[in-house]
């Protein structure tokens, strides 16, 4: 709960089950490569238990633009950065939307005889585009 003017309002709670809420004011990362930060930010908390691959190499080091978004704290003191969960789920979010977008961009560049055996739901949106 917070006070703002004459109103309180609420911003954040947690539900008798347990779940956790917040009042839903969000930007999105849009401008972002998503999916590498995702992965960056499991390689600056968890660094040694992490399975590499070829993919890697294309992460960079975004532990500092993690910390510029506000996703994750600055560890400059040597301690253990805190993390903004709400902004994580943002990054969440966009990875999703961005790797499904770049899913269905090359699902359209298949042959039709390929596109015929993907599932219903992909061909139901292929067929509006």
């Amino acid at each position: 709960m917070c006070r703002t003017g004459t109103a309180d309002n609420t911003q954040f709670m947690v539900d008798e089950n347990g779940e956790i809420w917040n009042n839903g004011t969000v930007t999105a990362f849009d401008d972002e490569d998503d999916v590498a930060l995702v992965r960056a930010f499991s390689m600056a908390r968890t660094p040694d238990g992490l399975i590499k691959n070829e993919w890697d190499r294309f992460v960079g080091d975004n532990e500092k633009r993690l910390v510029e978004m506000g996703i994750l704290g600055d560890a400059s003191d040597g301690g253990r950065p805190l993390v903004n969960v709400t902004k994580l789920q943002r990054l969440h979010n966009g990875a999703l939307w961005q790797l499904f977008s770049d899913l269905m961009d090359v699902v359209k560049a298949l042959p039709a005889e390929v596109q015929a055996s993907l599932p219903s739901r992909m061909q139901e949106r292929l067929a509006l585009t």
